[in-house]
């Protein structure tokens, strides 16, 4: 019931009621409970509750619900209306305090889902953290179990080890307490007796000992024997005339110091090959090392010269792998030959690699055994060095050979031919030299030819594959290109090696595709158009464009014929057997063909784009003379198709009489 007395602790007064001693807000429409803070809306509040219900009571613990809302809405407007004539100041209060309780009731939930939210998030924490604890304890019990275990293993190895020197000592300590006592009594025992328990654990002691040295020592025998039998290298002892020479892998070691040997003989005047007819044998032995080929070579040297002082150390010099000379300034060559190949690479690139063409080797570190008479001095080498291989290949014109015949005859390229010749620059191809004049055909192949092997970084095209795909609905022989090929780049890195500023040789060192090629797709058409039957107007026409669509009109006063719209460029085909009477351009057909044919009837096609026959020209049915355009009078690409009696353009016949449109052809149009 609303407008009733507040109770004795009420501290403000309700609206249209008088106020309690102790509350401080005033309820609406009804007294306040003793111990509430808020007034109910409509109702009192239990004793417990901290907020007021919106309409209704609220238990000790009960929370707002939307139910609650609608009955305070409901009560509070209409204890608004019920005290409408109290005036302003009650409509007012009532207003703020409906104002209030959604807000309370939302903060209330929002309140609900943080607490919520957090006491999950807590409990997952603890979770978290209980979970790691008792992870840690786990981690640790086994850590202590497993040290705890290797410590007692490793002290009872040594109490194991130790118990029997312990024995041996404790077995000691009670003889001289025996001894002490015996002596303190005047009782001396016998030192055999003594000497006997003394011995004894002696004897004790030692085989204890063994029994835990064995073990150690047969395991460092054993470690010792597997070492040196996996360290061990057998070879082939190489031995002439009983001596062993050395150790090879195979015989193939000894047929390289053959070759060797018969290259260093050569150098030699005063010896022949037939001096020194190697008859090796071979033996497995161990060896601590491997002879090389020249190794071998100056071993049996060594042994075989009849004379030792015949021979000396030198420095091998190689040419393309073949002994070249022997030389006792093996340094100073050396020097000499890498400061040639400093000179090219200064006008080089800096990566670029300079080399001797011929391989000219020299390696002074490893001194070989030369006959005395075949080593030279630096000048004598370095004279022979600079000598030539070949000599130069020159050709005397005879005065009526252009440069590209010159070239041609003697097998080289027209540009070797003008790289070589610098007197030729500018030279125009058919320009003939003058009788007589020598052109160099073949340069000279110096010793020491040097070449330079330079990286080049080229980007180049790489070319599109065309893919071809068959097409019913295409004509046969047509191809219509759906997607355009592009070639792609790729970026291919050369090993260019010039000789004597000419290129020699050139090699892929690698390709790296930089942009992938598309490939073209072409559709190709496979629709033989003369196997198709005669319409069945007559005379033996077919339909001249079968890949169009729909016809715009027909024929009637002012259109002469009927248009049939198709694709550009799509084929048109004769409609009958017949003569091209007619090929080229008019003003208003554009380019058209006229064909006459046997029953007197002729046959026009207009604005076509291309025509494919010429005036004259026989023609079968179902052949392709044009391509559909949009040429002359036209506003887009289809085919002006006349019929008329040959001789008379203007007896003009309905072309719907002798064709008849290919089934689904659009003819709704007109």
């Amino acid at each position: 019931m609303r407008h009733e007395d507040e109770r004795e602790t009420g501290r403000f007064p309700a609206v249209g009621q008088g106020k309690g001693a102790t509350g401080r807000f005033p309820a609406v429409g009804q007294g306040k409970s003793a111990t509430g803070r808020f007034p109910a809306v409509g109702q009192g509040k239990s004793a417990t509750g901290r907020f007021p219900a919106v309409g209704q009571g609220k238990g000790a613990t009960g929370r707002y619900a939307l139910e609650d809302i609608k009955r305070g809405y409901t009560g509070s407007m209409r204890a608004i209306h019920e005290s409408d004539a109290s005036g302003g100041p009650i409509q007012m209060i009532e207003r703020k305090k409906f104002g209030l309780a959604p807000l309370r009731a939302l903060g209330n939930m929002l309140y609900a889902l943080g607490f919520a939210g957090e006491y999950r998030m807590m409990r997952f924490w603890r979770v978290l953290r209980d979970g790691s604890v008792f992870l840690a304890q786990v981690l640790a019990w086994v850590a202590v179990s497993f040290f705890s275990w290797l410590g007692r293993f490793f002290r009872g190895l040594g109490q194991d080890i130790t118990a029997p020197f312990r024995r041996y000592r404790r077995r000691r300590r009670q003889l001289h307490r025996v001894r002490a006592r015996a002596m303190r009594r005047k009782r001396v025992p016998r030192g055999k007796t003594f000497f006997g328990v003394s011995i004894k654990s002696t004897f004790q002691l030692a085989a204890n000992v063994v029994g835990i040295l064995l073990p150690v020592v047969a395991s460092g025998v054993l470690a010792f024997t597997v070492y040196n039998v996996s360290t061990m290298q057998y070879a082939l002892a190489v031995s002439i005339n009983g001596e062993v020479l050395g150790y090879v892998r195979d015989q193939n070691v000894v047929e390289s110091a053959k070759v060797l040997l018969r290259d260093r003989l050569k150098l030699a005047h005063n010896q022949t090959l037939s001096d020194w007819q190697l008859s090796p044998r071979f033996a497995i032995a161990r060896a601590h090392s491997l002879t090389t080929a020249p190794q071998l070579v100056n071993n049996i040297l060594t042994s075989g010269a009849e004379n030792p002082g015949d021979l000396v150390s030198a420095t091998a010099v190689y040419v393309g792998g073949e002994l070249y000379a022997g030389t006792s300034e093996g340094a100073r060559l050396k020097a000499y030959l890498d400061e040639r190949l400093q000179r090219y690479a200064k006008d080089a690139l800096p990566s670029a690699q300079v080399s001797y063409v011929n391989g000219v080797t020299c390696d002074p570190g490893t001194d070989d055994v030369f006959f005395a008479e075949t080593v030279e001095s630096f000048d004598e080498i370095v004279r022979r060095l600079n000598e030539n291989l070949r000599e130069a290949v020159m050709y005397t014109t005879p005065g009526n050979e252009s440069l590209d015949i010159i070239a041609y005859t003697n097998g080289i390229t027209l540009n070797d031919l003008l790289l070589r010749n610098p007197q030729l620059e500018g030279s125009d191809v058919a320009s003939v030299p003058a009788m007589g004049t020598r052109l160099v055909i073949q340069r000279e192949i110096p010793v020491l030819q040097v070449q330079v092997a330079v990286n080049e970084t080229v980007m180049e095209d790489v070319p599109f594959a065309v893919e071809r795909m068959d097409r019913e609905d295409l004509a046969k022989g047509r191809v219509n290109t759906v997607q355009q090929g592009v070639n792609g780049i790729k970026e291919v890195v050369y090993k260019r090696v010039y000789v004597d500023g000419e290129l020699d040789h050139s090699e892929v060192v690698s390709e790296t595709i930089a942009t992938p090629p598309v490939n073209q797709i072409d559709h190709v058409g496979t629709f033989v158009y003369n196997q198709l039957d005669p319409g069945s107007g007559g005379g033996g026409y077919i339909w001249p464009a079968p890949f169009a669509a729909y016809s715009s009109r027909g024929i009637f006063p002012g259109h002469r014929g009927v248009d049939i719209n198709g694709e550009p460029d799509s084929p048109i085909y004769a409609a009958n057997t017949g003569v091209v009477v007619n090929a080229g351009y008019h003003p208003s057909w554009g380019y058209n063909v006229v064909i006459e044919h046997e029953d007197g009837l002729s046959t026009l096609y207009a604005h076509c784009s291309i025509l494919l026959v010429a005036e004259g020209q026989h023609v079968t049915r179902g052949d392709a003379i044009a391509l559909m355009g949009s040429t002359g009078n036209s506003s887009g690409p289809h085919l002006h198709l006349e019929f008329f009696t040959t001789g008379d353009m203007w007896d003009l016949h309905d072309p719907m009489n002798f064709i008849v449109p290919p089934e689904g052809f659009d003819m709704s149009r007109w």
